[in-house]
């Protein structure tokens, strides 16, 4: 069966009320309880209109009237223990919908983000998300709560008149027709909103990202220019919208005045020819008054539940998408593994082949020095070997077996890589070294910082490892961050290194602190090293050039005067 978003969606909602039924429950006992309320309050109106005017007992028609003031209180209680419940489990929703949707996100290669631009996957996280958790569940109670005493109202007008039921339905299907047609127009320029309003945060998010190459490069202007623009266009489409909005409510309002007019008239001479009582004359114009509400909810409730249509479409669409990228059952159990590529092309957009027909291997326990020029593949070929990213053709090997048949979690803990941009999360120091694993203690963090030659360097900070790194790695070097990347790989015991070298200048202390972690992070374990520096060559018994996605091989002179001075 092909699962489309809107089938996710369905079964998603089912199996979350099924995981809350006891909140679910609760909401629905006060819900209809208040439905319930909310008819009976015009009889008991009736009741003593009726009896003021038929001379009833003064005790009776006090207890009619206390019943009367204790029902409206009810149903004021009965609405805030609904809308309690009801923003619970929209916080509920939205909590579990966005841990879902993260936890899917992440398990995505990396081809879907090359297609996706972040500022619009984040907007569908926060925005869509939110506004959908927010009114999904009041939106199917809603529907539900405005049929019913729709259908109520209609059956005790009926029942008290067959004319003025008939009028009632004339007037109920009229309020709809028209408020569907408005409604309609109302959507399309609604989307368009919302679409500016995607946009403007895909901007920001992306200017915000990106604000170091936006000073350095003096784009500041450019980008503020394109900003109001994007905000222009916006405020004009906002402006459009509430003008249909508020269109539509006048609409609404001037049929209601109509209809209203038409009804006193019709109660006034059937009162006056003896067809109705006073009190059943006040209860049916109540009823009038109280039809009001659900037939203007269920305008806006199809007008909302085409925008719900739109953004259940973009984030189960996201929801349902799934990684391309197979992985089998197989763990990394051996002590050190070699690894080879075999015949491995590659290329981002299928066309242009960044590795081509590529072949090497490198054997256990081996440093294998990596080289070539910006765009020769390098860091391709570490992706492919993270597992990044699939291989149009060949295959890639550890110990022989094919990589496809490790699992996701085994090669994720035995495969370290130090990158040259490190990414420290909003958390304190402890919680970036130990990547949020609770069951790593305080003593093994402080460990594996002395082993990479940052303990002193965080300990100085305020609160040592309590220290909250607000601003991701902007209060350390680069050299720093690649050493706190390194205190990360001494927790994690990986048997497989990757290191990318820094190309940033670094003074000879930061320099030695590198080399010193470095050579303890590989020692007696298979690494790979994107060299940029002549000197990583003398410590690196393989040394691989790769040149337009093919590899060249040589000795140590070859490639130091060839790769390293071309890298460099």
């Amino acid at each position: 069966m092909i699962m489309t978003p809107h089938k996710s969606f369905i079964l998603y909602f089912k199996k979350f009320l099924f995981n809350n039924k006891i909140l679910f429950a609760s909401l629905c006992l006060f819900f209809f309880s208040h439905i319930g309320l909310t008819l009976y309050i015009p009889q008991l109106f009736q009741k003593f209109i009726d009896g003021v005017s038929g001379g009833l007992g003064t005790k009776s028609i006090l207890v009619i009237a206390l019943f009367y003031l204790a029902f409206v209180f009810f149903v004021e209680v009965l609405n805030t223990f609904r809308n309690f419940f009801m923003q619970k489990l929209s916080w509920s929703l939205t909590k579990a919908l966005r841990s879902d949707m993260l936890k899917n996100l992440l398990q995505l290669d990396m081809g879907f983000y090359h297609n996706n631009p972040i500022g619009e996957l984040v907007e569908c996280v926060e925005g869509d998300i939110l506004i959908l958790s927010n009114n999904i569940s009041t939106f199917v109670l809603d529907v539900i709560s405005n049929i019913i005493i729709l259908l109520g109202i209609l059956i005790i007008v009926f029942l008290n008149s067959v004319l003025l039921g008939c009028i009632f339905v004339i007037c109920s299907v009229i309020s709809i027709i028209m408020m569907l047609r408005q409604s309609k127009k109302d959507t399309s320029s609604l989307e368009t909103v919302r679409k500016n309003m995607a946009e403007v945060n895909a901007l920001v998010t992306e200017s915000i990202t990106g604000r170091e190459e936006l000073h350095s490069l003096n784009a500041k202007d450019k980008i503020l220019a394109n900003s109001d623009g994007l905000h222009d266009t916006s405020f004009k489409n906002e402006k459009k919208f509430y003008r249909l909005f508020t269109l539509t409510m006048m609409l609404s309002q001037a049929i209601t005045f109509i209809e209203k007019s038409c009804l006193v008239v019709l109660l006034f001479y059937l009162l006056k020819d003896a067809k109705l009582s006073l009190g059943q004359t006040f209860m049916l114009y109540n009823y009038f008054v109280l039809l009001e509400w659900p037939l203007e909810m269920l305008a806006q409730n199809a007008t909302t539940f085409q925008g719900l249509g739109a953004r259940i479409n973009r984030v189960f669409k996201l929801y349902i998408e799934k990684p391309h990228i197979s992985f089998g059952n197989k763990t990394l159990d051996d002590k050190t593994y070699s690894v080879e590529f075999k015949n491995v092309s590659f290329a981002y957009d299928e066309r242009d082949l960044i590795l081509d027909n590529l072949s090497f291997k490198i054997n256990a326990g081996d440093h294998c020095a990596l080289q070539g020029r910006t765009g020769s593949g390098k860091s391709t070929l570490v992706k492919l070997l993270l597992k990044l990213y699939e291989p149009q053709s060949g295959e890639i090997l550890l110990n022989g077996v094919p990589v496809n048949e490790f699992s996701q979690k085994s090669l994720a803990e035995n495969i370290g890589y130090v990158s040259q941009s490190i990414v420290l999360f909003y958390a304190s120091i402890r919680d970036n070294i130990r990547m949020f694993d609770e069951s790593i203690s305080d003593e093994q963090i402080k460990e594996a910082l002395k082993k990479s030659g940052m303990y002193e360097k965080i300990m100085a900070l305020p609160g040592g490892l309590d220290y909250i790194c607000e601003d991701g790695a902007a209060n350390f070097s680069g050299g720093e961050t690649q050493l706190l990347a390194c205190a990360r790989l001494f927790l994690k015991q990986s048997k497989i290194i990757i290191l990318d070298e820094s190309t940033a200048k670094l003074d000879n202390t930061e320099q030695e602190k590198i080399q010193l972690a470095f050579n303890e992070l590989i020692e007696n374990k298979t690494a790979i090293i994107i060299a940029h520096r002549t000197e990583t060559l003398e410590k690196t018994n393989v040394k691989f050039l790769l040149e337009n996605g093919k590899l060249s091989q040589g000795e140590k002179a070859e490639l130091s005067e060839g790769g390293a001075n071309e890298t460099n």
